[in-house]
């Protein structure tokens, strides 16, 4: 068999003939090699490119290979932790190695490299949420708030620190405002464009972000979680049955661990954040039944 990656005119064959089949070294290393190559294709094509790249690190199971491993060992770190440190000091060496990469083809000016964790840590893992509420499958802060990096000395220049919370959902509406294009108007869209964030033009976000977990198809059943989150309050529900069964409202700017319940303070604001993130919830549930047009918040 073969996969093909592409982009444009701008292909790759990974041929794969048995996936049983160990392949040497460290996984994060192989993604770097193909990585390389696709990058260095595009230039040589002087083809624009977008590379997405989902380091494995540190999914379970993680596996540290030396010379990662020995680093950590010799500071007689836990097994487990030889192999959790070794792994993401595996993948941070790829990420600087693409890093140079573009330095050495003099793209780095213009090219934006945009890093950041899909998720809390694990359960049960060495990860930590500097005392965050939850781990991942969780959406309080500890499951959903990870730190993000980015790169574009074209754009940004100088070391600067966001707090601004932004999600993936952002990322196409980020990019359609660098090119100058519109967010298409015919189907929902979550996100909102970051670039005033990024270029220090702003500190708030222009529409909260949504989150939901272990959901139904079609959201009328079963009992799941969803966060609701705008500049300054979160909304975490619960719902059983399909149906709302309580909901907490949080200030994240005093309290990102998530300790005080203000529902009861701020009754207002909490119904007013309920009633939005009902209309997203249903925006999603129509969604998820491949129903034409946007409903609810259109952003």
């Amino acid at each position: 068999q073969n996969m093909t990656s592409s982009f444009n005119d701008i292909d790759i064959d990974i041929p794969v003939t048995n996936l049983t089949t160990l392949i040497p070294g460290d996984d994060s290393l192989y993604l770097g090699n193909l990585s390389e190559s696709f990058i260095r294709r595009a230039v040589s094509r002087k083809k624009p490119f977008l590379l997405y790249l989902p380091f494995h690190t540190v999914h379970v199971r993680y596996i540290a290979v030396d010379p990662y491993a020995s680093m950590y060992k010799k500071l007689n770190y836990t097994a487990q932790e030889v192999d959790y440190y070794g792994a993401i000091t595996a993948m941070d060496v790829q990420v600087g190695r693409l890093r140079a990469l573009l330095r050495e083809l003099e793209i780095e000016n213009n090219t934006i490299v945009w890093f950041a964790s899909d998720n809390g840590p694990e359960h049960g893992t060495p990860g930590e949420t500097n005392g965050l509420r939850g781990r991942k499958r969780d959406l309080t802060e500890g499951g959903i708030r990870v730190p993000g990096l980015l790169e574009w000395p074209a754009m940004v220049t100088g070391n600067r620190r966001v707090d601004t919370p932004i999600v993936s959902s952002d990322l196409l509406p980020t990019l359609l405002d660098i090119w100058k294009d519109k967010v298409p108007d015919d189907r929902p869209i979550d996100g909102c464009s970051a670039l005033p964030i990024i270029t220090g033009q702003s500190r708030e976000r222009a529409a909260p972000i949504g989150f939901a977990y272990k959901v139904p198809r079609n959201f009328s059943s079963g009992d799941y979680h969803t966060a609701w989150i705008d500049n300054q309050y979160k909304i975490f529900a619960e719902y059983k049955n399909g149906k709302l069964s309580s909901s907490f409202l949080y200030d994240l700017t005093k309290d990102m661990a998530e300790t005080t319940d203000l529902s009861q303070k701020f009754p207002d604001i909490a119904k007013k954040m309920v009633a939005d993130m009902e209309m997203w919830r249903q925006s999603v549930m129509h969604s998820a039944e491949d129903e034409v047009g946007c409903y609810g918040i259109r952003h």
